[in-house]
Formats: structure tokens, sequence, C-alpha cells
């Protein structure tokens, strides 16, 4: 029994060595930068009415660091934490009226809107993996995240006749947190000891006072290990947020989307 025993563990030994170490190491390191396209848009429903589109879409750089430990064999920790920002601003190009009859009103071209957010996410996560080979690896697993989204909505409309929560100059900011579900996939395939592909989408759960909705970032791409230790990675990710203002039927949404090159330095032990 114990001559199988070793002989079976020199195996996989030597298989492991075959591929890439991300598929049997125990902890692995990620810091990169998002160079992302970003679009922010606010839909506005005045009254019951259509929404009104503010868009804004803008390239920036954003940082990202993420940790897995591989406690057991099958059994994962991940931690990572990212942040997106952006600011649309838009000024009415034509007027718009709602309403009927004497109760019709008018907010005329030049009246302008402007929204800016931040949106931090820190994301626990424990995953178990499936079907695993050592040139292979299939995952799933759920945890919690804690999401900040600090948004500030400022609005300068010239109505008429006068609206009292339309006309002049109105502000509304909101800034809340509170840790909530998420569920996500991932896949890894290797081909040499230098080379891996990797895919990974991840849904969580958007409900942070007046804001609920969803959210959704979806990752692939490769790495390539210079050393033993360390590594460099480019994928292409995309990442959506998505939330409508709670009281408001689903009148005023607000959306956030990054899509864009991921540059990473990776680092395995």
């Amino acid at each position: 029994m114990f001559s199988i025993s070793a002989t079976v563990s020199a195996q996989d030994s030597e298989d492991a060595s075959n591929y890439h170490p991300f598929l049997s190491d125990t902890i692995m390191l990620n810091l990169g930068v998002f160079n992302a396209r970003n679009s922010t848009s606010v839909g506005l429903g005045i009254d019951g009415e259509d929404k009104e589109s503010v868009n804004s879409s803008r390239t920036d750089g954003s940082a990202s660091l993420a940790v897995r430990w591989r406690y057991t064999e099958n059994w994962s920790l991940w931690a990572q934490a990212w942040a997106a920002s952006d600011t649309a601003t838009a000024t009415l190009e034509e007027d718009i009226s709602f309403g009927e009859g004497s109760e019709e009103k008018t907010i005329f071209a030049g009246s302008n809107i402007n929204l800016t957010t931040e949106l931090d996410i820190l994301r626990l996560f424990f995953g178990r993996s499936f079907f695993k080979k050592p040139q292979s690896e299939w995952g799933a697993g759920l945890g919690l995240h804690w999401m900040e989204l600090g948004a500030t909505l400022t609005t300068k409309f010239i109505t008429e006749p006068d609206h009292p929560d339309a006309s002049g100059t109105n502000s509304a900011s909101v800034k809340t947190g509170v840790p909530l579900p998420n569920l996500g996939i991932w896949y890894m395939y290797s081909w040499s000891p230098k080379w891996v592909t990797m895919v990974r989408a991840d849904w969580l759960e958007v409900d942070l006072g007046e804001y609920s909705g969803n959210m959704y970032d979806v990752s692939a791409g490769v790495n390539w290990q210079f050393s033993r230790h360390v590594g460099v990675g480019l994928a292409y990710q995309f990442f959506d947020f998505g939330a409508a203002v709670n009281g408001t039927g689903g009148n005023t949404e607000i959306e956030i989307k990054q899509n864009g090159p991921f540059l990473s330095l990776s680092a395995n032990w």
C-alpha cells in the first residue's frame, strides 16, 4: 500500500509540473490595472412619463487586487477589491413637455443634469472545484460582498410653469454600504507549464437603501508564467452595474458599465 501511494503521489507531482502552477499552488495573488471604457447613464422619469436618458462615456484606469487561497485540494477562499467611478453631464437640446391640459409643464432646452458615482466593492467568495484535473479545473461557489455606492445627482431645470421638484438647482446624494450575496463560476485550462487561460463570471445582488438591482462581472484572458512564482496576465473584462431608485416605480435608473483590457502581475506559491 505504501509503495502504491508513493507511486501515485510522484505521478501527481509530475503531472502538476507539466501545467501552469495556478492549477496546483496554494496561494495566488493578482494585482492589475483595468484600462476601461466607462459608460454611465441615468434615466429620469418625471410624473410617470418615459425616462429621459443622460449618458457619458470616457476611458479611465482603475486598480484591482485579488487573492486566492486553496486551503484544501478542492476548496478555496477568494478575496477581491476594485472600484469604479464616473461623471455624466448633459444639457437638454430640446424642450420636454409632460402632463396634459392645464397640468402640462415644460422643461426647456438648456437645462442641465449631472450624475457623479463612486462604487467600491470588496468580495469574499468560497469556491469548490469540480471535475478537477492536472490540466483543467471547473469551479463554482458563493459568498458575500460589501458594496459602497456614492451617488450625487444634480439638476438645474428651467420649467414653465414652475415645478417645485424640478425648477432651480436641486442636489441629492447617497453613500451607503451593506453585505450582500454573490454567486460565481470559473474555468481554467493549461496547455503548458507557462500558459493558462481563465474564464470567470460573477453575479452580485444590489440593495443599497434607495437603490436595488444587479451587477455582473465577466472576464476572459490568459496568464504567462515567466518564472516559477511570477507571471503576467492579460484579460478582457466586462462589468455592468444597474439599479433602480426605489419608490419611483422603476422610473428612475442608474447604470454603470466598464469594459476593456485588464493587465495584471501575478504571484503564486
